[in-house]
């Protein structure tokens, strides 16, 4: 039987693992569980994608904190708020439910050990070295939590652009807020700067006190220019990464996964080793030029200056390049499987339309 190795304990390490199984091969799970509170804002479209994989039955989100409304100032554009449901939770207890759930339901199939790789190896830890990468620009997330205001909606996500960067409050409980501020550059004073972009958006007003500490992450889109090989997939981050702007990067990490789980089973099923790794590339290619065509547009509605522009052109570059070299897609997945696309028939002359 076929042995499929996962390296990774995140989002679509374990996604990949439970489709694996379902498809009855034999998973094995490697890596290190992640420690610490990672919170995570999940729109509707990622919550209902978790239960179509996971089922309604597996109690993912129990632990979450509904949010309700988006309130969002974007450029010169008039405030909005409209309704957006969603879910704030901790993404490490997330994971560890999800770690529990595969191996619940296929215990015959799926182990948690480090031993020797299988027929198949699918990553989800990025690697290290970053000219393995296509990356569109330097920007820098920043990262913080603090206390929400008593005056705040608990059940509102707001976010604003000031003249150097979009920030962001989202609840992740009835008095805790994830603060989050997206900058074009490398960050030296991350608290500091944090606190002037809030209070230069407004979104300050929501906070019932400064954040403590705060985490400065690398957050231009990139893609791991060949996420894939004889034998291996790389899926979730390791494989595609998007800018924090779209709220899609939980989504994304799962289809990832999705898409993996049915290159392996097209393989195994006897299909072309070499179109199927073809068509998984181009796939994560258009998603991530589709991604960076929203980012350009968003972007460059909201902000000017040189260190923005530069962050712009970057982007725009890499589109160009990107998108140039996307290889052909010649499988569409049907459910949960990789199907030949079948060539349109060209109607003859004689033909009616």
């Amino acid at each position: 039987m076929t042995e499929v190795r996962i390296a990774g304990r995140g989002l679509a390490a374990l996604a990949c693992a439970l489709l694996v199984a379902r498809q009855g091969r034999t998973v094995r799970i490697g890596g290190t569980e992640s420690t610490g509170a990672r919170p995570l804002v999940l729109p509707q479209t990622a919550v209902e994608l978790l239960v179509d994989v996971w089922g309604a039955d597996a109690g993912l989100l129990d632990a979450g904190w509904p949010v309700q409304r988006r309130w969002v100032r974007w450029g010169a554009a008039a405030p909005e708020q409209v309704s957006a449901r969603g879910v704030t939770l901790d993404g490490t207890a997330l994971n560890r439910r999800l770690a529990a759930h595969p191996s619940g339901n296929h215990a015959d199939q799926v182990r948690f050990d480090d031993g020797a790789p299988g027929s198949w190896l699918v990553t989800a830890v990025p690697p290290t070295d970053a000219a393995r990468f296509v990356t569109a620009g330097r920007r820098r997330m920043i990262t913080a939590e603090a206390p929400l205001a008593a005056t705040a909606d608990p059940h509102t996500r707001s976010m604003a652009t000031g003249r150097q960067a979009w920030t962001f409050v989202a609840p992740i409980g009835p008095r805790r807020a994830l603060v989050q501020a997206m900058v074009p550059g490398p960050v030296h004073d991350p608290i500091r700067l944090l606190g002037r972009l809030l209070h230069e958006t407004g979104l300050d007003a929501q906070l019932a006190g400064s954040p403590a500490t705060a985490t400065v992450v690398p957050a231009a889109p990139r893609l791991l220019a060949a996420p894939c090989g004889p034998g291996w997939l790389a899926v979730g981050t390791a494989a595609v990464q998007f800018d924090p702007l779209s709220g899609s990067g939980t989504a994304q990490a799962v289809r990832t996964a999705i898409l993996a789980a049915a290159a392996i089973d097209a393989i195994e099923r006897g299909g072309s080793a070499q179109r199927v790794r073809e068509h998984y590339t181009a796939r994560l290619r258009m998603a991530y030029t589709d991604h960076l065509r929203r980012c350009l547009s968003l972007y460059r509605s909201a902000f000017s200056g040189a260190t923005w522009q530069d962050e712009l052109d970057a982007t725009a570059l890499t589109l160009r390049t990107t998108a140039a070299h996307t290889p052909r897609m010649d499988f569409m997945l049907a459910g949960l499987r990789l199907e030949p696309r079948r060539p349109v028939a060209r109607m003859q002359p004689h033909q009616s339309r």
